[in-house]
């Protein structure tokens, strides 16, 4: 009795692997129609010709036909792989080797658009680079932080002591007292914040009373 029940679920279980196996061969083959069927619609019309002559939705359709061109093109090793995949499993791994796929189509592309705009980059001037941090900043795509320290990258100066900062920093604050009107430089200072000023903070701090004069 054990023997028998045991026969009969070695043989429901094999019934069930030949139905995956037999599954991917039919969508493969119905791939292959609905390839054939899709060069004589009039372009825009495919969806419209399924709806009307196919039991199944354009999605499936899309399926069908990519696992018929996958194996088709793939090695015979990788086809019978997928040919003893469910039907989903099958669909799931060709999404994954088209994504693969485009993503090492992209890849050299995106890396050439940062070549060059880390080339365009380093040959702007300060002004420009100051410029781009702060209209990224007002668009909402970086920190006030981020921007200021991109303000900072852009003026830089490595060959500078600290001594000579703080120099410049002083004889910039002299200048603009006696320059500019005296509820500008208030404000100049209350955004360099006064109390622990440094010469960046407030160049930094000029550049903004500067754009919202403007």
């Amino acid at each position: 009795m054990r023997s028998n029940i045991a026969t009969a679920i070695n043989a429901a279980h094999a019934g069930v692997e030949a139905a995956k196996s037999e599954a991917v061969r039919c969508a493969a083959e119905c791939g292959k129609l609905l390839a054939e069927a899709k060069v004589t619609v009039p372009h825009g019309k495919w969806d419209a010709w399924l709806k009307k002559h196919c039991a199944f939705a354009p999605r499936t359709a899309q399926l069908y036909m990519k696992l018929a061109r996958f194996l088709e093109t793939a090695d015979p090793a990788e086809a019978q792989r997928v040919a003893d995949l469910s039907l989903r499993q099958a669909g799931r791994l060709i999404a994954d080797g088209e994504t693969r796929k485009a993503r090492r189509a992209v890849t050299p592309v995106i890396a050439a658009q940062a070549q060059e705009l880390g080339q365009q980059w380093a040959s702007a001037s300060p002004q420009a680079r100051e410029s781009f941090a702060r209209e990224i900043h007002d668009r909402g795509e970086i920190t006030l932080e981020q921007r200021n320290a991109m303000i900072v990258a852009a003026w830089h100066n490595s060959s500078l002591t600290e001594k000579q900062r703080d120099e410049a920093r002083d004889h910039l604050a002299a200048m603009l007292k006696t320059r500019l009107p005296p509820e500008v430089f208030r404000e100049v200072m209350k955004l360099a914040r006064e109390d622990q000023i440094t010469g960046t903070e407030l160049a930094i701090a000029i550049g903004d009373v500067r754009a919202r004069a403007n």
